[in-house]
């Protein structure tokens, strides 16, 4: 049986480890061997978010928490987390083939495509990563060269005539279950919702401060990242725990 991975890394973009106490990431422009980590040890009481900093001994490395989460206000934050991403990223779609407006031809030039189709291709896609990276038990590197791959695989004919066979009609009858996929219409082609026969379009979360602004306060928010920028300089040039233990002092949320 394969061991569960817990590291993934894409080049020198980015990477992500994780345990079952501590998930730890980095990315292109931090200073060397520096990364964030989230502790969550099952046994303690809560949560936090720190920047630290890989040296010869692990058991005494630079570390500065940012901010903490009890275990109790977890559940709330996250809820509201929830609630504030689905207004951010559902605008809704005025698509006229549920209000009785719609035309025959119209309704004909309406295509989706639910993502759960896309598992007939599961095979084909776990093939391009696997010739796309290098695995070593349970770390896998990805190459730059996975996109040129994934390129080549769309653009082949067999691949492309069974992905339209995958398209479908609208249903005359709009289903009370929400169901997510990729639409083409002449006045909307992307990501989709359909729930209740109305169409909701996912866009991008253009401001992430503002986002996490919104659901802990706009100064808890910006003493967080001025926080984080400070503690990447000092951990940065620290050379030990006692090197940044003075400026442990995190935001509790």
């Amino acid at each position: 049986m394969d061991e569960l991975l817990n590291y993934i890394s894409y080049e020198d973009e980015f990477f992500i480890r994780l345990t079952t106490h501590v998930t730890s990431f980095g990315f292109k422009g931090l200073p060397k061997d520096v990364h964030f980590s989230i502790s969550h040890h099952p046994a303690k009481d809560g949560l936090n978010f720190h920047v630290t900093r890989n040296t010869e001994d692990n058991r005494n490395k630079p570390q500065i928490v940012i901010f903490t989460i009890s275990k109790l206000s977890a559940p709330k934050i996250i809820e509201s987390m929830g609630k504030e991403l689905i207004t951010l990223i559902c605008e809704p779609l005025f698509i006229p083939y549920y209000q009785k407006l719609s035309k025959r031809k119209f309704s004909k030039r309406v295509l989706f495509i639910p993502y759960y189709k896309f598992d007939d291709f599961r095979n084909d896609l776990k093939l391009i990563l696997e010739n796309s990276s290098i695995r070593k038990k349970r770390r896998i590197k990805i190459a730059e060269q996975i996109g040129d791959s994934f390129t080549a695989w769309s653009q082949d004919e067999s691949v492309q005539a069974h992905l339209l066979s995958k398209f479908e009609r609208l249903p005359k009858r709009p289903s009370p279950n929400p169901v997510n996929g990729f639409l083409f219409s002449p006045l909307y082609t992307g990501q989709v919702i359909i729930s209740n026969g109305q169409y909701f379009r996912l866009k991008p979360i253009e401001d992430l401060r503002q986002f996490l602004g919104s659901i802990i306060g706009g100064k808890t928010m910006n003493s967080i990242v001025y926080k984080t920028l400070l503690a990447i300089k000092r951990v940065s040039i620290a050379k030990s725990y006692a090197d940044t233990k003075k400026h442990n002092n995190p935001v509790c949320l």
